[in-house]
């Protein structure tokens, strides 16, 4: 998303009694964006103001697609010698539909109180600025995003950032960040409970396998490491899983060693009881993945307990390129009938 703005038009109007007492009022405008009403005074030392931006219609902005949604904010300022430019204020966007590179956001509500002071800015200051996202239509389909910001920027230990809090739901069940302070002097922990994983599996289209069945887990972040992005991280299985792999992929790796083939029948089908895995993943998006699983084959109307260690390597970073390639010229597709589409309220 890229938005561009026509160059903006200023007009004052002054009135006072001598240079060091008079009020000034105008307007600046846009294009179609304003006009920001804007008034104060100047007392000879201080240069004071405030401005109220009309409540307006997303699709003012250039360069939103699917511009539905409205936006409007406040905002009050001062300037002097001492004490520098300090501003304050608030801005709230209600009903977003928009999009944000490769995925489509329905029903975006974000609200923003801030402070500028001393080239620094404080966001959410009685509260965290709050946003939250019905749904994020993309690769992976997120609903019920909830998340708050609040603190410092630039931020340093002594004026920190935190994201107090982070929720959705995806996969069949939810996901939620412990608070993550910036600078990060411990791992915020990403918890994930009830993911389905035959909807991953269908997100991410192996044809090796098909899987059932809710995992829950902990993963700690380390956005401030210079090599590990989630270090001793686990998943474990909640309730009864199933395994069912490929005709061809079981038949595939019997071919390869005879003395294997009977123990990769067991494993054609496998009613999983425990599963446990450890996953540590590098910034560079290198995955290691070392799995425990616990079970029962089924292979021609005989069933054995069937144990099997598992290790897995893969960058996740190319895996998730691979994965928004697929369904690219599909959304570019939506994105081009929205962009040629009147916005609601137009003709």
């Amino acid at each position: 998303m890229v938005l561009s703005m026509p160059a903006p038009r200023l007009t004052l109007a002054l009135s006072g009694r001598s240079p060091d007492n008079w009020r000034w009022r105008g307007t600046l405008q846009a294009g179609a964006l304003g006009p920001v009403q804007l008034n104060g005074r100047w007392d000879g030392a201080r240069l004071r103001g405030q401005a109220w931006w009309p409540k307006q219609p997303l699709r003012v902005f250039v360069g939103i697609r699917r511009r539905q949604g409205e936006f409007y904010a406040q905002s009050a300022f001062s300037a002097s010698a001492d004490q520098g430019f300090i501003a304050g204020g608030h801005g709230v966007l209600t009903g977003g539909d928009l999009w944000y590179g490769n995925s489509r956001l329905v029903g975006v509500r974000l609200s923003l109180s801030y402070r500028l002071a001393q080239s620094r800015w404080q966001l959410g200051i009685r509260q965290p600025a709050a946003l939250h996202i019905d749904e994020i239509i993309s690769s992976i389909a997120l609903r019920e995003l909830d998340t708050g910001l609040k603190g410092f920027y630039p931020f340093d230990d002594d004026h920190p950032l935190t994201l107090t809090h982070m929720t959705l739901k995806t996969l069949g069940g939810q996901v939620s960040l412990t608070p993550l302070r910036l600078p990060q002097h411990a791992p915020a922990v990403l918890k994930v409970q009830g993911v389905e994983m035959s909807e991953l599996i269908t997100a991410l289209k192996p044809k090796q396998f098909a899987m059932s069945g809710q995992v829950s887990g902990e993963l700690p972040l380390l956005l401030d490491d210079a090599s590990q992005l989630i270090p001793c991280g686990w998943i474990a299985s909640d309730n009864l899983m199933t395994l069912r792999l490929d005709p061809q992929f079981a038949d595939a790796l019997a071919a390869r060693d005879f003395a294997t083939a009977a123990d990769v029948d067991w494993l054609r089908y496998m009613e999983i009881s425990r599963l446990r895995a450890t996953l540590n993943l590098r910034r560079a998006g290198d995955l290691t993945l070392d799995a425990n699983i616990a079970g029962t084959g089924a292979h021609a109307s005989a069933r054995r307990a069937v144990r099997l260690n598992y290790s897995h390597q893969e960058n996740i970073w190319q895996l998730w390129r691979s994965l928004r390639f697929g369904g690219r010229v599909e959304q570019l597709l939506e994105k081009q009938a929205a962009a040629e589409a009147p916005a609601e309220g137009e003709p």
